[in-house]
């Protein structure tokens, strides 16, 4: 008797479980928890003027598309550096193929002048090494005209 309740509640319990992975529905994204695979992500991009000097203090915004899954949590708004450079590193739950961002001058005549707006997708490359957690990085320099 005892063997044939521990099966029923066995079999009962079990039932529950299973109902509770039902996955997602497109009203709730799904929730990156414990155990989901993130892929590195790392960028330097250098901004110069029309001469290749360096502008300290432009605004870039990432407005890459990382998927509706995850809220756009990974946008970012960054700012050159003395150097001209724009750094951004980040773990990602997924590979992207462009990585997206808006140049704006936002110190008016300081450093440099005044630059028009731009808008840049650049190309995300990976590290081919497939024995190791997925490491995808741009490396470029952006030209910005007054």
């Amino acid at each position: 008797m005892k063997k044939l309740i521990y099966a029923i509640l066995g079999s009962f319990l079990s039932a529950l479980g299973f109902a509770g992975c039902d996955g997602t529905s497109e009203e709730e994204p799904q929730t990156l928890e414990y155990g989901v695979i993130i892929t590195n992500f790392m960028a330097d991009i250098k901004v110069t003027d029309e001469s290749g000097t360096p502008i300290k203090g432009i605004q870039a915004i990432d407005i890459t598309n990382y998927g509706e899954d995850v809220y756009q949590a990974f946008r970012d708004t960054l700012y050159s550096d003395s150097e001209g450079i724009v750094h951004d590193e980040k773990s990602i739950p997924k590979p992207i193929d462009k990585y997206v961002l808006v140049f704006k001058d936002v110190d008016g005549n300081l450093n440099g002048g005044t630059f028009a707006p731009d808008t840049v997708e650049f190309d995300v490359k990976g590290n081919g090494d497939i024995s190791a957690w997925a490491a995808y990085k741009v490396t470029a320099t952006q030209i910005l005209k007054k």
